[in-house]
């Protein structure tokens, strides 16, 4: 900071001390109970915890139990989940949907599953026939959490059922042949129901069922307020040091307030460091001069001396400003303590100066 600075803030503190040290401590005070408060109440929100849980879960499968030798499997094989089953080998097929709850109550959870078998036709993808025959359909309770449904499908009775329908059809569209597995459960808190449906497709020599999986889920949302685990420090340690500065300071301005000279003394320094380029100090003799012209301000005498091509004096004994041209000679006094005189007889003469009374 420069040496005007430094005065200018001595005249401030000199003329407002008591103030500025009452509004810094006031803000210090705040702003460290601020951050006092936002230290010890940190940021909240929300979030929301899936409770009471129930999963269900349903899978279909298919199996087989070979009732010929052949050159791919032994008599008496069973064959599980094939992406094809030979009709020569396997006639019979027994679909089963096993359905899982977890966790499982056993006196509050039943599960209602269906098996059935579907026949239609179709034409440019509109159904304009269908038929369905349900192969089983059972409510149980789950054992050890697991309900399982089984059905047993004669392979070449819906082959030869579903070539009627085909022969009956013709060109008039194709005929598709569908399983349709659906599930439904109920606990003590939820309850649902979900299908789904896979082709089957037939020939006389094989026949395969695609593989399904259905899934259902329930639960309970509870909300609740957490602390957010990381939080921007600068939120409390701002106000803190903020307040720390502004306590500081405002003890500071009290210490330099007791200091400090009047604050007229200090703005009259001030005033004379602003003007400082066109000033130089002197001592202001008896006999300069013949009269005495008295300006109102300090600014003024800058202001002739430079209009006039001069230097303004200043006589740091008398606290005087003058400005010598010629026989004139212009001054100014702050302190008003010195008025002209252009009677050199006066007894009270003192270097073209007399003192008022």
């Amino acid at each position: 900071m420069t040496r005007q600075g430094v005065r200018r803030v001595a005249v401030l503190v000199a003329r407002h001390g008591p103030a500025l040290v009452v509004g810094l401590c006031v803000l210090g005070a705040v702003s460290l109970g601020s951050a006092a408060w936002l230290y010890t109440n940190p940021p909240t929100t929300e979030v929301t915890d899936a409770t009471e849980q129930v999963s269900v879960r349903s899978d279909l499968h298919t199996s087989a139990v070979v009732t010929e030798n052949n050159t791919l499997y032994p008599e008496g094989t069973t064959v599980r989940d094939q992406p094809v089953y030979f009709v020569s080998a396997t006639p019979t097929a027994t679909v089963s949907v096993r359905t899982a709850v977890s966790p499982s109550d056993p006196g509050a959870t039943r599960v209602n599953q269906s098996l059935a078998l579907v026949v239609r036709g179709v034409r440019d993808g509109q159904v304009f026939w269908e038929e369905t025959r349900v192969l089983a359909s059972d409510e149980v309770r789950p054992t050890n959490g697991t309900a399982t449904t089984n059905a047993t499908v004669d392979m070449r009775r819906v082959y030869g059922n579903v070539r009627a329908v085909t022969n009956d059809v013709g060109t008039a569209g194709s005929v598709e042949v569908l399983l349709r597995m659906e599930v439904g459960y109920e606990t003590a808190r939820y309850s649902g129901t979900e299908s789904e449906t896979v082709p089957v497709q037939l020939t006389e020599r094989w026949y395969s069922i695609d593989r399904a999986s259905i899934e259902q889920a329930d639960s309970t949302p509870v909300t609740r307020t957490v602390v957010v685990p990381q939080r921007n420090r600068l939120g409390y340690q701002l106000p803190g040091v903020l307040g720390g500065v502004a306590l500081v300071l405002g003890g500071a301005t009290g210490v330099l307030f007791t200091r400090l000279d009047d604050p007229v003394a200090l703005e009259r320094e001030l005033q004379r460091d602003r003007y400082a380029e066109w000033i130089s100090s002197g001592e202001l003799d008896s006999a300069v001069g013949e009269r005495f012209v008295s300006l109102q301000s300090l600014e003024d005498v800058v202001d002739l001396a430079i209009d006039t091509h001069r230097r303004v004096i200043f006589d740091a004994e008398r606290e005087l400003y003058a400005v010598i041209d010629g026989d004139i000679v212009y001054y100014y006094d702050p302190s008003g303590r010195y008025s002209s005189v252009s009677d050199s007889d006066t007894d009270d003469r003192y270097g073209g100066f007399v003192f008022d009374q």
